[in-house]
């Protein structure tokens, strides 16, 4: 009998060993997996698909921001404040400037 595990993952498994099968172009691809559910797949799985994998960034997301509050709470304020600096201020500055910045009206 098969197991909820071998179920799950049993799409994965024929979805990637469908590139196999898949044309030449396929490795010309960015994202080969958008681009064969694209080609071969109905649109409602594309649109499945891609709100999974905005699950998946929101999830890592979460899990990276609740690390750096435990290390915080552990003590690592340094740390956390190292991070910030080298991280996110060039971050903010880089987009702040891209977004405010190229908007100003020239004489």
């Amino acid at each position: 009998m098969l197991r909820t595990k071998q179920v799950n993952t049993l799409p994965a498994l024929l979805l990637h060993s469908s590139f196999m099968l898949a044309p030449p172009e396929l490795l010309e691809q960015s994202i080969p997996v958008y681009w064969m559910i694209e080609r071969y797949a109905p649109t409602l799985f594309l649109s499945i698909f891609v709100v999974m994998l905005l699950g998946t960034l929101i999830q890592t997301g979460a899990g990276l921001i609740q690390g750096i509050v435990a290390l915080i709470g552990k003590g690592y304020s340094l740390l956390a404040v190292g991070f910030g600096l080298v991280y996110v201020l060039p971050l903010l500055l880089r987009g702040g400037y891209s977004i405010f910045g190229s908007a100003r009206v020239r004489i």
